[in-house]
């Protein structure tokens, strides 16, 4: 595995004994972790992200109960940085970039977690740091009031495998296009060309272009496109 990191891969990794074991050993030097204490006793309910990390204020419940997922490891950051710390103010989830490899280190179990609503979902979560392995801005961002330059746009799931959904917001009655364009800038899709009213509007693209052909795995740009305005944004497609 450190032959792996070394030759620039990407690695999360969880265990709720992720410190205890690895304890001393050069693989949490790779990490930048250290491990402060067993979970003893306490069981872990609540998590919180941290607003500077990769995955911003996404929080969880946790529901590991009476078993081998709530006594989960203490861990403290040597250059790693702090994304997810349990209720107790204990640190939980961090992660490490290095530039040559980068890695996400975790004492509680994703499974575990428990969804609430709007984007405090697990699927987010994955999202987030499949985006940070991937050098991807965060899709978690607060959304802005509209403006005369901001379509407000916000695109969900990403990464998507079977469909991603586009929720953008119109100021004024438009002539609108919604299109998809590969990493070249070349077209992949037009999956809107028509008139809208003021409002907000929801698009779907199912990664198929204008031929009904399935596209490659890859990274994709939207495009929003009315007259004067213009705003482009980056997905991911992974089948």
């Amino acid at each position: 595995m450190i032959n792996y990191l070394n030759n620039g891969g990407n690695l999360y990794i969880e265990s709720v004994d992720l410190g205890l074991n690895l304890n001393g050993t050069d693989f949490m030097d790779m990490l930048q972790v250290q491990f402060q204490s067993d979970g003893g006793d306490n069981e872990v309910e609540e998590l919180y992200g941290d607003y500077q990390g990769i995955v911003g204020s996404l929080d969880y419940n946790y529901a590991g109960g009476e078993n081998s997922h709530y006594s989960i490891d203490r861990l403290i950051a040597n250059s790693a940085s702090l994304v997810y710390r349990s209720e107790d103010e204990y640190s939980r989830m961090f992660s490490y970039d290095a530039v040559t490899y980068k890695t996400v280190a975790s004492s509680f179990i994703i499974g575990a977690l428990v969804d609430r609503d709007s984007l405090n979902i697990k699927t987010y979560l994955l999202a987030e740091i499949i985006n940070f392995f991937l050098g991807v801005s965060p899709i978690t961002s607060v959304k802005e009031p509209p403006s005369a330059t901001n379509f407000n746009t916000v695109c969900y799931p990403n990464p998507f495998t079977n469909l991603v959904v586009f929720e953008f917001e119109i100021a004024e009655r438009s002539q609108v296009q919604v299109k998809i364009l590969d990493e070249m800038g070349r077209p992949v899709a037009t999956i809107a060309s028509c008139e809208f009213t003021a409002g907000v509007y929801q698009i779907k693209w199912d990664g198929t272009n204008n031929s009904g052909i399935r596209v490659e795995n890859g990274v994709y740009f939207y495009r929003i496109a009315t007259t004067g305005k213009t705003e482009t944004g980056k997905i991911l497609f992974v089948k």
